[in-house]
């Protein structure tokens, strides 16, 4: 028999504290977030290992004051993860006091957010089609959620299908255009988590959103962010972004 002893994994402390954060923030988590603060810097990928905080290395940006008035949209592969992560973001939008409505949407959490409407009556069901019922939720949020009359800035937690289909048009013909383009013009700061993740079409669609943004402003012009969490980047993903962002990231 073979006994393997493992030594526990530690990570360095940042320099400093910024944020008077009772859990002192670790130096990765620190270095994300600066650099997502930067003006010149449009992509930040962190690759630190499994389990040393990336999730809150990236959630640490919502605590700029700019960033606090700016949708956000989170992609997590599986529909597990996106339940896991709003939960986190929800704990720690709660415990920052910071002005943001979390929304997991998945399949299901649009199907039940669409049956809302239908059994009040308001809509028939082919008005209120699953593509309608996501644009009015970004739109306008608080028509699911009666009793919340104040609008706060939106945290969508999505898995990257949703994502596709929307800037893909891949909805019905009357909800192409507009998923498009809430999609593409709404978010202000995007994460992905476990960016290794996604296949070769995946990742080539990312790709051409990151370029597109690039070529409509987004970034120059509308102070875009983008956040990769990969623990186990390919260099060929490095090199794609060097092609795309040059100096633009981290």
């Amino acid at each position: 028999m073979i006994t393997l002893h493992l030594t526990a994994q530690s990570e360095k402390l940042a320099p400093e504290n910024p944020w008077g954060l009772t859990q002192h923030p670790l130096y990765h988590q620190y270095r994300t977030a600066q650099a997502l603060r930067d003006p010149n810097t449009h992509l930040v990928l962190n690759s630190y290992n499994t389990g040393s905080g990336k999730t809150r290395a990236a959630l640490l940006h919502l605590l700029n004051t700019e960033q606090a008035r700016q949708d956000v949209l989170f992609i997590a592969p599986t529909n597990a993860l996106i339940t896991q992560h709003t939960t986190d973001i929800r704990a720690f939008v709660a415990a920052h006091n910071l002005p943001f409505k979390v929304i997991d949407i998945t399949s299901a959490t649009i199907s039940e957010h669409r049956h809302k409407i239908l059994l009040e009556g308001n809509y028939s069901d082919q008005q209120m089609r699953k593509g309608e019922t996501l644009v009015r939720l970004i739109r306008n949020y608080r028509e699911f959620y009666p009793g919340e009359y104040q609008r706060q800035n939106l945290i969508f937690v999505v898995n990257p299908d949703i994502f596709y289909y929307a800037l893909m048009f891949q909805h019905q013909s009357h909800d192409q255009r507009n998923l498009f383009e809430s999609f593409l013009a709404t978010f202000r700061y995007i994460v992905v988590d476990e960016f290794h993740y996604y296949d070769q079409k995946q990742l080539a669609f990312f790709l051409f959103f990151f370029k597109l943004s690039q070529k409509m402003g987004y970034f120059d012009y509308a102070g875009r962010k983008i956040c990769l969490l990969s623990a186990t980047p390919n260099p060929p993903v490095i090199t794609y972004l060097n092609q795309i962002f040059g100096d633009n990231w981290q």
